[in-house]
């Protein structure tokens, strides 16, 4: 059978969809979201909250697509019939289950939302496109896939390529034994292949042959987005080429396992689906048990924390009391990746390689999709600088992007703010990076990044703050604007002039200097300060952008030999 899917490859991730409700919410347009003018207007709300890339859809098909993926997750109402409609819900309003997200700040109640909405999730696989409702529920049939393959290997990782070709093309009708066996008899051989990539790619373009309704590429996109919807969860972490199941998750995954067949009415699937499908946790034994998981794993960790007794507590309390455990844990690993990225220089400057030539490193299976690249050029900057240590501030308070549970970025930083904001002893820095060349890096970059440091510099009165502001190309007007270091913001006195440190460098301009850095073992903040003094000294000296321009290149190049001599 063809794959199924949770989402659509344009929302390639759940994550980004609270990103939209909270646009939708502020927008006025609740209701408003079909035809022709909805969809235009829908794609430009998207487009000025810097969610999508605009681009030039004629068809304004990422409003359609965007609105489709918060319906089948039960985050706004769609059109269910004129049956049951005034029974769930207006088409196009924002449901409970969509507010509910919309509240919810912290990552583990982030994702509690999109696991009620998957484990809410039933679709037809019978029908031409998977439609909603159905009785197979896909988030069930991939708990019990790797909990049936943990029972027989002692683990439950599984490959990418092992979901795409044998969880994703077979539902509750398929035995999960059957699954499990070939899986592990594919495994095994691919182990024996001489050449394990032409492996895969002949195995897809086979299964496509055989499914026969979608080419080997689309099984491709389908698993890495239904991927990305299954760990928004909380559920399932990434592990190598794979991911497999969280261990003190144990409580909602064996209880989803178990749990109740499908809604018997379409009333009851949407009913359920909008305000929130039940979860085994919403037992409070169950709950009590879920919270036991994550304290004994608290307490592993050497991590304090206060034992929960309120008898006669509601399971809202003893959720909460789950989600305040989970934070702390969630900022225990972050603390272990910012520990470990001093020892992954030269993954992240070969991720700068890729951002620079667009090109895949040779000998390396990285990557970047090219719908990700903002966010992929702000997760390498943030890794760069915890590389570079010597943090006053908490990583996660240098980033204003969301991760998974695994590190990885799950979109760029919202609008209203610098991208990344570095902490040092003597200074504080603030990263600005942009994929944007020619004219229009200056008229969406210059003054946005000018008031984002001045927010910054009120914000640490006591500290010197700079930028270091990274694109692939610069244009004259954005280098312009940054040597002038003075500009003019609006308060309620009028116009009030501003001064601004700010540098203007090039992706491999950075990455040379980072690899400088390492290789010469003397990778410290300091160096990267002086290069951004002397590069200020430097732009009263000059009379054009691209004199000033010039000049920085000299400055980093003589502080790269200067390191490697």
């Amino acid at each position: 059978m063809k794959p199924w899917q949770l989402g659509n490859t344009s929302v390639r991730s759940a994550t980004r969809l609270r990103d939209g409700l909270i646009e939708l919410a502020k927008s006025g347009r609740e209701g408003l979201l079909r035809g022709h003018e909805g969809d235009v207007a829908w794609r430009e709300i998207l487009g000025k909250a810097d969610i999508v890339q605009l681009g030039n859809d004629k068809t304004n098909s990422v409003g359609r697509k965007w609105r489709a993926a918060m319906c089948r997750l039960g985050f706004i109402y769609d059109n269910v019939g004129q049956k049951i409609q005034n029974r769930i819900g207006k088409i196009d309003f924002i449901t409970p289950a969509g507010h509910r997200l919309i509240k919810a700040e912290s990552g583990p109640a982030q994702q509690e939302c999109y696991l009620r909405a998957l484990a809410g999730m039933w679709i037809d696989v019978v029908s031409v496109r998977h439609k909603v409702p159905g009785d197979f529920s896909p988030l069930r049939h991939v708990l019990r896939v790797l909990r049936a393959l943990e029972l027989k290997t002692t683990s439950s990782e599984i490959y990418a390529i092992e979901f795409a070709l044998f969880v994703q093309t077979t539902d509750h009708r398929t035995p999960v034994k059957k699954i499990v066996s070939d899986i592990l008899a594919f495994r095994e051989a691919r182990r024996r292949s001489a050449n394990k990539k032409s492996f895969e790619d002949s195995a897809m373009i086979v299964e496509a042959r055989y499914g026969g309704e979608v080419r080997a590429s689309t099984y491709r996109d389908y698993m890495d987005m239904n991927i990305r919807y299954l760990k928004s969860t909380g559920l399932f972490h990434a592990i190598g080429r794979g991911f497999s199941l969280v261990p003190i998750q144990s409580v909602l995954i064996d209880g989803l396992i178990r749990q109740l067949p499908p809604p018997k009415t379409t009333f009851d699937y949407w009913n359920e689906l909008t305000n929130g499908s039940i979860l085994p946790t919403d037992n409070k034994e169950n709950a009590e048990k879920a919270l036991s998981f994550v304290q004994m794993e608290a307490t592993r960790r050497g991590i304090a924390v206060k034992r929960f007794s309120q008898p006669g507590a509601e399971v809202a309390d003893i959720s909460r009391a789950r989600h305040d455990i989970e934070e702390k844990l969630a900022l225990n690993n972050e603390m272990q990746f910012y520990r470990a990225q001093r020892e992954k220089w030269q993954e992240i400057a070969d991720l700068l390689d890729l951002l620079t030539r667009k090109r895949i490193i040779p000998g390396s299976s990285m990557s970047i999709p090219s719908s990700e690249r903002p966010a992929y050029f702000e997760w390498t900057l943030w890794r760069a600088f915890l590389a570079i240590n010597n943090l006053e501030n908490l990583p996660n308070k240098a980033r204003r992007f969301p991760v998974d549970q695994d590190m990885r970025p799950l979109g760029h930083a919202p609008g209203g703010g610098p991208d990344l904001i570095f902490e040092f002893e003597n200074f504080v820095l603030v990263v600005e990076v942009t994929l944007t060349t020619s004219i229009r890096q200056y008229a969406t970059e210059s003054s946005p990044v000018q008031d984002h440091v001045h927010q910054v510099q009120i914000s640490y009165p006591k500290k010197r703050v700079y930028c270091l502001f990274i694109a692939p190309e610069l244009a004259p007007s954005t280098v312009e604007a940054f040597k002038a270091r003075r500009f003019y913001h609006r308060d309620g006195r009028g116009e009030v002039p501003v001064e601004v440190s700010i540098v203007p460098t090039k992706i491999e301009q950075f990455r040379d200097l980072f690899l400088a850095m390492f290789r010469s073992g003397k990778a410290k903040p300091e160096i990267v300060l002086g290069v951004l003094k002397k590069a200020l000294d430097q732009a009263g000296k000059c009379d054009s952008p691209s004199k000033w321009e010039r000049a920085i290149d000299l400055v980093l190049k003589q502080q790269v030999s200067e390191l490697l001599s």
